[in-house]
């Protein structure tokens, strides 16, 4: 019959009341040396309460969200600038538009502008021609 009894393994910890953040196997100093049976692999399910260690996995908390890597920044930033592209290339098209009724309008005014500087002028000559033939009735 094999009585050897097994060996509980040492373990090094902060002297921080809550769960887990790490363990060491080796040897460290300004830490709180434990004797444990086995290794606590899921250490996070262990809690240190000031006396003794506690396996607790029922009550351990949520962990902080992490921040965004830097890639996921970039990839936000990418996904606002493709927006911000997106609502620059529509205002571009109505721009265009706009610019093309304008351009329009302005031809179309200019042409009137220059019937009515014909007409204007072709007026004036017949005025002319009046004047010239009452002058000529009157010597």
């Amino acid at each position: 019959m094999n009585t050897r009894r097994k060996e509980n393994m040492k373990i090094w910890i902060d002297d921080i009341q809550g769960y887990l953040d790490g363990y060491s196997t080796m040897e460290q100093p300004n830490k709180i040396e434990l004797e444990v049976e086995k290794e606590p692999t899921d250490f996070f399910n262990y809690r240190w309460d000031g006396t003794s260690l506690i396996y607790d996995p029922d009550n351990v908390p949520e962990p902080e969200p992490a921040p965004p890597t830097d890639i996921e920044v970039l990839q936000a930033e990418n996904a606002e600038l493709k927006q911000l592209n997106s609502k620059l290339m529509v205002n571009d098209v109505n721009l265009k538009k706009e610019l093309s009724e304008v351009t329009k309008k302005a031809d179309n005014f200019a042409q009137i502008s220059a019937k009515s500087m014909l007409a204007i002028n072709q007026l004036t000559n017949q005025v002319k021609e009046i004047n010239e033939k009452l002058a000529e009735g009157v010597e």
